[in-house]
């Protein structure tokens, strides 16, 4: 598929993942901080040599008619499937850790 944030980047290979949220005034509030700290965003980028991109209106990148999700681009399968499993692994750790309770 092309990269949707980049025009110019020929075929990637993409994997779309949900963000968990609390409610918060019976709206959804997204968690997604713990994906953008600067190790998380290079193991992502050495590790599996890919890239995320949070997608949602709270992130400056908005949808209209989903939730907001994390996209997670690579030049291969293998790198996307690594890069998913180090931002499963950064959720998992969030949801774990956080004082709320989230939901997917």
């Amino acid at each position: 598929a092309r990269d949707p944030f980049d025009g110019d980047s020929g075929c990637r290979f993409i994997t779309v993942l949900a963000l968990p949220y609390h409610f918060n005034g019976g709206r959804r509030v997204y968690h997604a901080a713990q994906l953008l700290k600067a190790n998380v965003l290079a193991r992502i980028r050495n590790e599996a040599n890919s890239y995320i991109k949070v997608v949602g209106d709270e992130f400056r990148v908005p949808v209209k008619f989903c939730d907001p999700y994390v996209l997670v681009v690579g030049s291969c399968y293998q790198d996307v499937d690594k890069a998913a499993e180090i931002v499963r692994g950064a959720t998992d750790n969030h949801v774990q850790y956080c004082s709320l309770k989230l939901l997917f």
